[in-house]
Protein backbone atom coordinates (compact mmCIF):
# COMPACT_ATOMS: atom_id res chain seq x y z
CA UNK A 1 0.00 0.00 0.00
CA UNK A 2 1.25 3.47 -0.88
CA UNK A 3 0.49 6.84 0.58
CA UNK A 4 -0.03 9.18 -2.36
CA UNK A 5 0.30 12.93 -2.04
CA UNK A 6 -2.29 14.89 -4.00
CA UNK A 7 -1.92 18.58 -4.88
CA UNK A 8 -4.51 20.69 -6.65
CA UNK A 9 -2.87 22.36 -9.64
CA UNK A 10 -6.11 24.21 -10.39
CA UNK A 11 -9.27 24.67 -8.30
CA UNK A 12 -11.24 21.42 -7.94
CA UNK A 13 -15.00 21.10 -7.46
CA UNK A 14 -16.57 17.79 -6.46
CA UNK A 15 -20.19 18.67 -5.83
CA UNK A 16 -22.24 17.67 -2.81
CA UNK A 17 -25.44 17.95 -4.85
CA UNK A 18 -26.58 20.96 -2.80
CA UNK A 19 -27.27 24.41 -4.19
CA UNK A 20 -27.09 27.22 -1.64
CA UNK A 21 -29.52 30.09 -2.23
CA UNK A 22 -28.22 33.65 -1.99
CA UNK A 23 -29.33 35.50 1.15
CA UNK A 24 -31.03 32.36 2.41
CA UNK A 25 -28.34 29.67 2.68
CA UNK A 26 -25.40 32.05 2.28
CA UNK A 27 -24.68 35.78 2.42
CA UNK A 28 -21.97 37.88 0.78
CA UNK A 29 -19.82 40.81 1.84
CA UNK A 30 -18.10 42.82 -0.95
CA UNK A 31 -14.37 43.39 -0.46
CA UNK A 32 -13.75 45.59 -3.51
CA UNK A 33 -11.96 44.85 -6.74
CA UNK A 34 -14.55 42.30 -7.78
CA UNK A 35 -13.85 40.20 -4.67
CA UNK A 36 -16.13 39.24 -1.80
CA UNK A 37 -16.51 36.87 1.11
CA UNK A 38 -19.35 34.38 1.25
CA UNK A 39 -20.63 33.09 4.55
CA UNK A 40 -22.61 29.85 4.70
CA UNK A 41 -25.35 30.64 7.20
CA UNK A 42 -25.35 28.80 10.53
CA UNK A 43 -28.93 28.91 11.89
CA UNK A 44 -27.84 28.24 15.47
CA UNK A 45 -25.37 31.12 15.48
CA UNK A 46 -28.04 33.51 14.22
CA UNK A 47 -30.54 32.33 16.84
CA UNK A 48 -27.96 32.93 19.56
CA UNK A 49 -27.52 36.50 18.34
CA UNK A 50 -31.17 37.46 17.79
CA UNK A 51 -32.77 35.31 20.50
CA UNK A 52 -35.30 32.53 19.99
CA UNK A 53 -38.10 34.97 20.77
CA UNK A 54 -37.37 36.72 17.44
CA UNK A 55 -37.51 33.65 15.24
CA UNK A 56 -40.85 34.75 13.73
CA UNK A 57 -39.32 38.12 12.77
CA UNK A 58 -36.44 36.28 11.13
CA UNK A 59 -38.84 34.07 9.13
CA UNK A 60 -40.76 37.15 7.95
CA UNK A 61 -37.50 38.81 7.00
CA UNK A 62 -36.54 35.81 4.86
CA UNK A 63 -39.98 35.83 3.23
CA UNK A 64 -39.59 39.51 2.33
CA UNK A 65 -36.12 38.90 0.93
CA UNK A 66 -34.44 41.28 3.40
CA UNK A 67 -30.67 41.33 3.68
CA UNK A 68 -29.81 38.75 6.35
CA UNK A 69 -26.76 40.61 7.63
CA UNK A 70 -28.75 43.82 8.06
CA UNK A 71 -31.45 41.93 9.91
CA UNK A 72 -28.97 40.40 12.36
CA UNK A 73 -27.30 43.79 12.94
CA UNK A 74 -30.56 45.07 14.46
CA UNK A 75 -29.97 42.71 17.37
CA UNK A 76 -26.17 42.40 17.27
CA UNK A 77 -24.70 45.60 15.75
CA UNK A 78 -21.11 44.33 16.02
CA UNK A 79 -21.75 40.96 14.41
CA UNK A 80 -19.33 39.97 11.66
CA UNK A 81 -19.72 37.53 8.81
CA UNK A 82 -17.99 34.70 10.69
CA UNK A 83 -20.36 35.25 13.65
CA UNK A 84 -23.32 33.99 11.60
CA UNK A 85 -21.52 31.48 9.34
CA UNK A 86 -20.44 27.87 9.57
CA UNK A 87 -17.61 28.71 7.16
CA UNK A 88 -16.42 31.74 5.19
CA UNK A 89 -15.39 31.37 1.54
CA UNK A 90 -13.18 33.77 -0.39
CA UNK A 91 -14.92 34.66 -3.64
CA UNK A 92 -13.54 35.96 -6.92
CA UNK A 93 -16.90 37.47 -7.77
CA UNK A 94 -19.70 39.38 -6.06
CA UNK A 95 -23.12 37.62 -6.01
CA UNK A 96 -25.67 40.18 -7.02
CA UNK A 97 -29.15 38.67 -7.16
CA UNK A 98 -31.42 35.94 -5.90
CA UNK A 99 -30.56 33.70 -8.86
CA UNK A 100 -26.91 33.39 -7.78
CA UNK A 101 -27.09 29.89 -6.32
CA UNK A 102 -23.80 28.49 -5.02
CA UNK A 103 -22.98 24.88 -5.98
CA UNK A 104 -21.52 23.48 -2.78
CA UNK A 105 -18.31 21.45 -2.64
CA UNK A 106 -18.59 18.10 -0.86
CA UNK A 107 -17.55 18.12 2.84
CA UNK A 108 -17.28 15.40 5.46
CA UNK A 109 -19.09 15.47 8.80
CA UNK A 110 -16.40 17.77 10.24
CA UNK A 111 -16.92 20.33 7.48
CA UNK A 112 -13.62 19.47 5.76
CA UNK A 113 -13.69 19.52 1.92
CA UNK A 114 -12.47 16.33 0.31
CA UNK A 115 -12.06 14.46 -2.95
CA UNK A 116 -13.73 11.04 -2.64
CA UNK A 117 -11.72 8.00 -3.59
CA UNK A 118 -14.53 7.11 -5.98
CA UNK A 119 -13.90 10.33 -7.93
CA UNK A 120 -10.17 9.62 -8.16
CA UNK A 121 -10.78 6.00 -9.15
CA UNK A 122 -13.36 7.02 -11.74
CA UNK A 123 -10.80 9.27 -13.44
CA UNK A 124 -8.21 6.48 -13.23
CA UNK A 125 -10.70 4.04 -14.78
CA UNK A 126 -11.19 6.41 -17.74
CA UNK A 127 -7.42 6.62 -18.27
CA UNK A 128 -7.04 2.83 -18.11
CA UNK A 129 -10.02 2.21 -20.39
CA UNK A 130 -8.75 4.69 -23.00
CA UNK A 131 -5.29 3.15 -22.92
CA UNK A 132 -6.53 -0.42 -23.21
CA UNK A 133 -8.95 0.24 -26.04
CA UNK A 134 -6.28 2.08 -28.03
CA UNK A 135 -4.31 -1.16 -28.27
CA UNK A 136 -7.20 -3.05 -29.88
CA UNK A 137 -8.15 -2.92 -33.54
CA UNK A 138 -10.82 -5.59 -33.69
CA UNK A 139 -13.34 -4.50 -31.05
CA UNK A 140 -16.91 -4.41 -32.33
CA UNK A 141 -18.46 -1.02 -31.61
CA UNK A 142 -21.58 -1.05 -29.39
CA UNK A 143 -24.85 -0.89 -31.27
CA UNK A 144 -27.46 1.73 -30.31
CA UNK A 145 -30.23 0.51 -28.05
CA UNK A 146 -33.27 2.66 -28.56
CA UNK A 147 -32.21 6.22 -27.78
CA UNK A 148 -29.20 5.13 -25.74
CA UNK A 149 -25.62 4.73 -26.88
CA UNK A 150 -23.18 3.43 -24.27
CA UNK A 151 -19.87 1.63 -23.97
CA UNK A 152 -21.17 -1.12 -21.69
CA UNK A 153 -20.18 -3.91 -24.12
CA UNK A 154 -16.65 -2.55 -24.34
CA UNK A 155 -16.41 -2.11 -20.57
CA UNK A 156 -17.38 -5.75 -20.04
CA UNK A 157 -14.92 -6.98 -22.63
CA UNK A 158 -11.97 -5.02 -21.23
CA UNK A 159 -12.72 -5.03 -17.49
CA UNK A 160 -15.01 -7.98 -16.84
CA UNK A 161 -18.58 -9.14 -17.25
CA UNK A 162 -19.68 -7.89 -13.84
CA UNK A 163 -18.27 -6.16 -10.72
CA UNK A 164 -17.05 -9.51 -9.34
CA UNK A 165 -14.87 -10.17 -12.39
CA UNK A 166 -13.67 -6.57 -12.87
CA UNK A 167 -9.92 -6.37 -12.15
CA UNK A 168 -10.27 -2.75 -11.00
CA UNK A 169 -11.90 -4.06 -7.82
CA UNK A 170 -8.34 -4.86 -6.71
CA UNK A 171 -7.23 -1.25 -7.05
CA UNK A 172 -8.23 0.41 -3.78
CA UNK A 173 -8.35 4.21 -3.59
CA UNK A 174 -8.98 6.18 -0.39
CA UNK A 175 -10.48 9.62 0.17
CA UNK A 176 -8.30 12.75 0.22
CA UNK A 177 -9.22 15.26 2.96
CA UNK A 178 -8.04 18.85 2.46
CA UNK A 179 -8.01 19.99 6.07
CA UNK A 180 -5.77 23.04 5.56
CA UNK A 181 -6.77 23.97 1.99
CA UNK A 182 -8.58 27.21 1.24
CA UNK A 183 -12.10 27.08 -0.15
CA UNK A 184 -12.93 29.62 -2.84
CA UNK A 185 -15.94 30.54 -4.96
CA UNK A 186 -15.62 31.03 -8.70
CA UNK A 187 -17.93 32.03 -11.51
CA UNK A 188 -17.87 29.51 -14.35
CA UNK A 189 -18.87 30.62 -17.83
CA UNK A 190 -19.09 29.21 -21.34
CA UNK A 191 -15.61 30.49 -22.11
CA UNK A 192 -15.35 29.16 -25.65
CA UNK A 193 -18.12 28.38 -28.08
CA UNK A 194 -17.83 27.78 -31.81
CA UNK A 195 -20.66 29.37 -33.77
CA UNK A 196 -21.59 28.97 -37.43
CA UNK A 197 -18.88 31.34 -38.57
CA UNK A 198 -16.37 29.68 -36.23
CA UNK A 199 -16.26 32.70 -33.94
CA UNK A 200 -15.01 31.46 -30.57
CA UNK A 201 -16.57 34.04 -28.27
CA UNK A 202 -18.82 32.60 -25.55
CA UNK A 203 -22.57 32.39 -25.82
CA UNK A 204 -24.08 35.31 -23.90
CA UNK A 205 -27.38 33.64 -23.04
CA UNK A 206 -25.76 30.73 -21.12
CA UNK A 207 -26.20 31.32 -17.39
CA UNK A 208 -22.91 31.51 -15.45
CA UNK A 209 -22.45 29.07 -12.57
CA UNK A 210 -21.25 30.07 -9.11
CA UNK A 211 -19.31 27.17 -7.58
CA UNK A 212 -17.36 26.43 -4.41
CA UNK A 213 -14.01 24.72 -4.95
CA UNK A 214 -10.82 23.62 -3.24
CA UNK A 215 -8.27 26.27 -4.23
CA UNK A 216 -5.11 25.50 -6.19
CA UNK A 217 -2.04 24.43 -4.20
CA UNK A 218 -4.20 22.54 -1.72
CA UNK A 219 -2.43 19.43 -0.44
CA UNK A 220 -3.59 16.15 1.04
CA UNK A 221 -2.86 12.44 0.79
CA UNK A 222 -4.76 9.20 0.28
CA UNK A 223 -4.11 5.47 0.31
CA UNK A 224 -3.62 3.61 -2.97
CA UNK A 225 -3.18 -0.13 -3.19
CA UNK A 226 -2.94 -2.50 -6.13
CA UNK A 227 -3.64 -5.94 -4.67
CA UNK A 228 -1.92 -7.94 -7.41
CA UNK A 229 -1.28 -11.10 -5.36
CA UNK A 230 -4.92 -11.32 -4.33
CA UNK A 231 -6.04 -10.62 -7.92
CA UNK A 232 -3.78 -13.41 -9.23
CA UNK A 233 -5.14 -15.80 -6.61
CA UNK A 234 -8.75 -15.05 -7.57
CA UNK A 235 -7.87 -15.25 -11.27
CA UNK A 236 -6.42 -18.75 -10.81
CA UNK A 237 -9.73 -19.98 -9.36
CA UNK A 238 -12.25 -17.98 -11.39
CA UNK A 239 -12.27 -18.40 -15.16
CA UNK A 240 -14.47 -15.33 -15.57
CA UNK A 241 -12.09 -13.05 -13.71
CA UNK A 242 -10.05 -10.51 -15.70
CA UNK A 243 -6.35 -10.43 -14.92
CA UNK A 244 -4.74 -7.08 -14.03
CA UNK A 245 -3.05 -5.92 -17.26
CA UNK A 246 0.72 -5.73 -17.35
CA UNK A 247 0.46 -1.97 -18.02
CA UNK A 248 -0.92 -1.27 -14.53
CA UNK A 249 0.23 -4.16 -12.30
CA UNK A 250 2.13 -1.77 -10.03
CA UNK A 251 1.74 1.87 -9.02
CA UNK A 252 4.72 3.08 -11.06
CA UNK A 253 3.24 1.68 -14.27
CA UNK A 254 -0.19 3.03 -13.38
CA UNK A 255 1.24 6.53 -12.88
CA UNK A 256 3.05 6.30 -16.22
CA UNK A 257 -0.20 5.36 -17.96
CA UNK A 258 -2.17 8.16 -16.27
CA UNK A 259 0.40 10.80 -17.16
CA UNK A 260 0.55 9.66 -20.79
CA UNK A 261 -3.24 9.74 -20.97
CA UNK A 262 -3.41 13.29 -19.60
CA UNK A 263 -0.60 14.43 -21.89
CA UNK A 264 -2.44 13.13 -24.95
CA UNK A 265 -5.66 14.92 -24.02
CA UNK A 266 -4.02 18.23 -23.10
CA UNK A 267 -1.87 18.20 -26.25
CA UNK A 268 -4.87 17.52 -28.48
CA UNK A 269 -6.81 20.36 -26.82
CA UNK A 270 -3.96 22.76 -27.51
CA UNK A 271 -3.67 21.61 -31.13
CA UNK A 272 -7.42 21.89 -31.71
CA UNK A 273 -7.83 25.47 -30.45
CA UNK A 274 -4.48 26.67 -31.81
CA UNK A 275 -5.47 25.58 -35.29
CA UNK A 276 -8.62 27.68 -35.07
CA UNK A 277 -6.62 30.60 -33.68
CA UNK A 278 -4.13 30.32 -36.55
CA UNK A 279 -7.09 30.67 -38.91
CA UNK A 280 -7.66 34.14 -37.45
CA UNK A 281 -10.40 33.30 -34.94
CA UNK A 282 -10.09 35.21 -31.66
CA UNK A 283 -10.99 34.09 -28.17
CA UNK A 284 -8.94 31.01 -27.29
CA UNK A 285 -5.64 32.62 -26.26
CA UNK A 286 -6.30 32.48 -22.51
CA UNK A 287 -7.50 28.87 -22.67
CA UNK A 288 -4.49 27.79 -24.76
CA UNK A 289 -2.11 29.49 -22.31
CA UNK A 290 -3.67 27.63 -19.38
CA UNK A 291 -3.42 24.32 -21.25
CA UNK A 292 0.21 25.08 -22.16
CA UNK A 293 0.96 25.58 -18.47
CA UNK A 294 -0.70 22.28 -17.67
CA UNK A 295 1.27 20.49 -20.37
CA UNK A 296 4.46 21.78 -18.72
CA UNK A 297 3.29 20.29 -15.41
CA UNK A 298 2.68 16.95 -17.12
CA UNK A 299 6.07 16.96 -18.83
CA UNK A 300 7.88 17.76 -15.59
CA UNK A 301 6.46 14.73 -13.76
CA UNK A 302 9.00 12.10 -12.68
CA UNK A 303 8.15 8.99 -14.64
CA UNK A 304 6.55 6.32 -12.47
CA UNK A 305 6.61 8.58 -9.41
CA UNK A 306 4.30 11.45 -10.38
CA UNK A 307 1.36 12.05 -12.68
CA UNK A 308 -1.31 14.63 -13.51
CA UNK A 309 -4.99 13.67 -13.52
CA UNK A 310 -8.15 15.63 -14.26
CA UNK A 311 -11.42 15.05 -12.43
CA UNK A 312 -14.57 16.72 -11.16
CA UNK A 313 -16.78 19.56 -12.38
CA UNK A 314 -16.01 21.34 -15.69
CA UNK A 315 -13.59 18.64 -16.84
CA UNK A 316 -15.44 18.54 -20.14
CA UNK A 317 -16.64 15.70 -22.35
CA UNK A 318 -13.20 14.77 -23.72
CA UNK A 319 -11.58 14.38 -20.28
CA UNK A 320 -14.64 12.66 -18.80
CA UNK A 321 -14.74 10.00 -21.54
CA UNK A 322 -11.07 9.89 -22.51
CA UNK A 323 -12.09 10.87 -26.08
CA UNK A 324 -11.37 7.30 -27.23
CA UNK A 325 -14.31 7.38 -29.65
CA UNK A 326 -12.55 10.06 -31.70
CA UNK A 327 -10.07 7.43 -32.91
CA UNK A 328 -10.69 7.05 -36.65
CA UNK A 329 -9.88 3.32 -36.53
CA UNK A 330 -13.18 2.58 -34.83
CA UNK A 331 -16.11 2.03 -37.19
CA UNK A 332 -19.77 1.35 -36.62
CA UNK A 333 -21.67 -1.61 -38.04
CA UNK A 334 -21.90 0.12 -41.43
CA UNK A 335 -18.20 0.88 -41.69
CA UNK A 336 -18.65 4.57 -40.91
CA UNK A 337 -16.58 6.43 -38.26
CA UNK A 338 -18.06 5.54 -34.89
CA UNK A 339 -17.49 9.10 -33.65
CA UNK A 340 -20.21 10.30 -36.03
CA UNK A 341 -22.63 7.98 -34.24
CA UNK A 342 -21.52 9.42 -30.90
CA UNK A 343 -22.13 12.96 -32.13
CA UNK A 344 -25.60 12.07 -33.37
CA UNK A 345 -26.64 10.51 -30.07
CA UNK A 346 -25.08 13.35 -28.08
CA UNK A 347 -27.28 15.88 -29.87
CA UNK A 348 -30.77 14.33 -29.76
CA UNK A 349 -33.25 16.04 -32.08
CA UNK A 350 -30.58 18.55 -33.12
CA UNK A 351 -28.31 16.48 -35.32
CA UNK A 352 -29.28 18.43 -38.45
CA UNK A 353 -28.83 21.82 -36.78
CA UNK A 354 -25.38 20.88 -35.46
CA UNK A 355 -24.27 18.83 -38.47
CA UNK A 356 -21.45 21.21 -39.44
CA UNK A 357 -20.28 21.93 -35.90
CA UNK A 358 -17.27 20.46 -34.14
CA UNK A 359 -18.05 18.15 -31.20
CA UNK A 360 -17.75 19.14 -28.47
CA UNK A 361 -17.91 22.74 -29.64
CA UNK A 362 -17.68 24.61 -26.33
CA UNK A 363 -15.57 24.69 -23.17
CA UNK A 364 -16.46 25.92 -19.68
CA UNK A 365 -13.84 27.78 -17.68
CA UNK A 366 -13.47 30.44 -15.02
CA UNK A 367 -14.27 33.98 -16.20
CA UNK A 368 -10.58 34.67 -16.96
CA UNK A 369 -10.07 31.33 -18.74
CA UNK A 370 -8.82 29.43 -15.70
CA UNK A 371 -9.22 25.66 -15.72
CA UNK A 372 -10.74 23.33 -13.15
CA UNK A 373 -10.03 19.78 -12.02
CA UNK A 374 -6.29 19.18 -12.47
CA UNK A 375 -4.44 17.45 -9.64
CA UNK A 376 -0.90 16.10 -9.30
CA UNK A 377 -0.33 12.72 -7.67
CA UNK A 378 3.05 11.84 -6.14
CA UNK A 379 4.25 8.71 -4.40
Amino acid sequence: MAIVKIKTLTPVHIGSGNKLAWNYDYVSMPLGGGMSELGVIDDRKILELIGKENIIKWALSIERGDDTMNFVSQFAPRAKLEDISSRVIESYCVPSNKNDDLKECIHDGRGIPYIPGSSIKGAIRTAVFTSLISSHDNIQMPQPRGRNLNDGDLQRRLFGNDPQSDFLRFIRVGDAYFKDAKAIALRMVMYLNITTDFDMHPTKDVKPQLIEAIDCDGESSFRLNIEKDLADFVFSRNSGMRKIPEEINNIGKLFHLINSHTKNLVSSEIDFWRELSDDGKDGADGYIEEMDNMLSEVNECKDGRECVLRLGHASGWRFMTGAWSEDKRFKDGKGQPFFEEVKRYSRPNNDVCYKNYQFPKSRRAVVDGGLLGFVKLSI
